[in-house]
């Protein structure tokens, strides 16, 4: 009689050492994973920019008008009349740019900029309206383009497609590579250029860029509280029934051995 009760005692502390663990399995599960949520977000947005070197002349315009998204999300924008005179060779006229962005600390937030050039004159190229724009979340990001009026005397046959396709390149013979819709996008994070030339030897060297804008919305670092968590309130539950068991048949052994 005694062996058979001892035996049953050893049944259930094994049966509570097998449920304690089954639950410490159960309740590391990534079923409680936390939900993503935006830590920042950035953006800017820049209507021209030139680091040409024509046939070792200069053409050299920094960034303007500019803006850059505060981490922490808000609204910028910035607008220059015009750039360069009438004997300028590079000119542009009307530019505006804006950033916005919302939502940090929330799984929906997001960022959005746009980059507009009413008009830009190169004797390589010249436009009469030069957009872009982009916006960025966790979930997707988007870039356009809109170009019109675009002349290219170096190529006089060219025609812009009536819907321009992300990275459009064309070579112009005597002058580099010409870029329209100029996408570059990696994760969460895209830039987006309607027009890129970059000259090529013998002409010259450096690029001109209008209309650029960025986007992007970054993940915060999250610690999945379901694999810690869960398995801290297992392991004490585990703890806890082994522990009642064995007080349980160190009692009961006692009584039988006295």
């Amino acid at each position: 009689m005694t062996t058979s009760t001892r035996g049953s005692w050893r049944g259930r502390a094994a049966a509570g050492l097998t449920l304690s663990v089954a639950a410490v399995l159960v309740l590391a599960s990534p079923t409680f994973a936390a939900t993503r949520t935006v830590g920042s977000l950035s953006g800017s947005a820049t209507g021209i920019s030139s680091t040409l070197d024509v046939l070792s002349v200069p053409i050299t315009v920094s960034p303007t008008p500019t803006v850059t998204l505060p981490a922490t999300g808000g609204t910028e924008s910035g607008s220059t009349i015009s750039i360069g005179g009438p004997t300028s060779p590079l000119q542009a006229a009307t530019l505006a740019v804006n950033t916005s962005g919302s939502g940090v600390g929330t799984g929906t937030g997001s960022s959005a900029s746009s980059a507009t050039v009413q008009s830009v004159r190169l004797a390589l190229l010249s436009a009469t309206a030069i957009d872009s724009s982009c916006t960025a979340s966790l979930s997707a990001t988007t870039g356009t383009t809109t170009i019109a009026g675009l002349s290219l005397p170096g190529l006089p046959s060219f025609t812009l497609p009536s819907s321009i396709p992300v990275n459009f390149s064309v070579s112009v013979p005597g002058v580099g590579t010409l870029y329209l819709n100029k996408q570059t996008v990696s994760g969460t994070s895209i830039d987006v250029r309607a027009i890129e030339l970059d000259l090529s030897a013998p002409l010259g060297s450096g690029s001109l860029i209008v209309s650029e804008s960025s986007c992007d919305a970054e993940t915060a670092t999250v610690v999945p509280y379901g694999t810690i968590g869960g398995l801290g309130l297992a392991g004490l539950l585990g703890v806890g029934f082994i522990g009642r068991q064995t007080w349980v048949v160190r009692r009961r052994r006692s009584a039988v051995t006295s």
